[in-house]
């Protein structure tokens, strides 16, 4: 089983995600491609960025879902999930996005769900993800630390002492169940801070992955007569359903 796991930025730290997918204990039947933007935001911080993700996002991978090897699922590597339905649309194989993933397994671990994120404006991001979701009575608090993407690797202490601090706000002040940290450039704390919080720390790539091999494993595939319905073209018309060959997006006109 190949896994393409797309980071959505442009200069994202490939070798650092190999890294940190070898510690995932995926089964050793999965391999997991670790790809990003040529073009496109170096980072995922506003609406604006992430439109201009997706654009980047779903023309890349449609194209390296057009070469070999084959691709038997795929993961978008950011928490705001840009192209995420886009590709669901493209694709007949399992797309699955690293945010969504995170809200869904949190959901199996609490009631009332905490929220770690950057930057102000995640806070009325996150209400509009979780009402979109269905979420939103299950948020216990969506709490910022004072950083961007970028900044989360220049001063490792101080980024994993914010985290922790808004984690345990959410637990002690918000009474959260569980924690969702809001960022997948998150992902070099995710120990530490399991560590120092008394409750499950939900890091969106190990959830997505996992869920893409879920997924992948079991076959499933996407309804194509309503929501995921895809768009009108020569490869849709000509195959059952309109839907596409595995890991084939259909032709545009």
């Amino acid at each position: 089983m190949r896994i393409l796991l797309a980071t959505p930025v442009l200069g994202a730290n490939l070798a650092g995600w190999r890294e940190y997918v070898t510690h995932l204990g995926l089964p050793g039947s999965v391999s997991v491609e670790c790809w990003g933007l040529q073009e496109g935001p170096r980072a995922v911080e506003t609406l604006y960025d992430e439109g201009e993700a997706a654009h980047y996002l779903v023309k890349g991978v449609l194209a390296r879902c057009r070469r070999e090897p084959a691709v038997d699922a795929v993961v978008i590597n950011c928490f705001a999930d840009p192209g995420l339905h886009p590709l669901r649309e493209l694709l007949d194989i399992p797309v699955v996005g690293a945010g969504e993933a995170a809200w869904l397994l949190a959901c199996s671990l609490g009631w009332r769900i905490g929220h770690v994120s950057i930057l102000n404006n995640s806070v009325s991001h996150t209400y509009m993800r979780t009402a979109q979701l269905g979420l939103a009575h299950r948020l216990a608090a969506s709490i910022p630390v004072p950083m961007g993407v970028l900044e989360l690797g220049t001063d490792r202490d101080k980024t994993l002492a914010a985290i922790v601090a808004c984690a345990r706000e959410a637990i002690d002040l918000h009474a959260a169940d569980v924690i969702v940290l809001g960022c997948t450039g998150m992902y070099p704390y995710v120990k530490a801070v399991r560590d120092q919080v008394p409750a499950p720390i939900v890091e969106p790539t190990e959830a997505g992955l996992w869920l893409a091999v879920t997924q992948a494993h079991i076959g499933f595939r996407y309804c194509r007569k309503w929501l995921y319905m895809p768009p009108p073209g020569p490869g849709a018309a000509s195959s059952p359903a309109g839907t596409c060959a595995r890991g084939t997006p259909p032709a545009r006109g």
